[in-house]
């Protein structure tokens, strides 16, 4: 069993053609995975997921949108994963 390290780091996503950052999640935890802390990352999704009330976007009249975020989603885990 791998022994799980404590890490404190950042995603940010910037837009190559500008250098402006669009968004920058900070986040700490165990993980056993070094230096990539895939494993970590992956309970980050799934608490922003979690977090997602499709409610909202039903009450904002953006049904499509609320598909199409879900399409990409989708897309985002079976590359990350090599589902093809």
């Amino acid at each position: 069993m791998s022994k799980k390290e404590y890490v404190k780091s950042n995603l940010i996503s910037m837009d190559p053609s500008t250098g402006n950052i669009s968004m920058k999640v900070d986040f700490e935890g165990l993980s056993k995975i070094p230096f990539s802390n895939d494993d970590l990352k992956v309970e980050i999704i799934l608490s922003l997921l979690n977090s997602i009330d499709y409610k909202n976007y039903v009450e904002n009249d953006m049904h499509n949108e609320a598909y199409q975020s879900f399409e990409k989603i989708i897309e985002a885990a079976n590359t990350a994963f090599g589902i093809e």
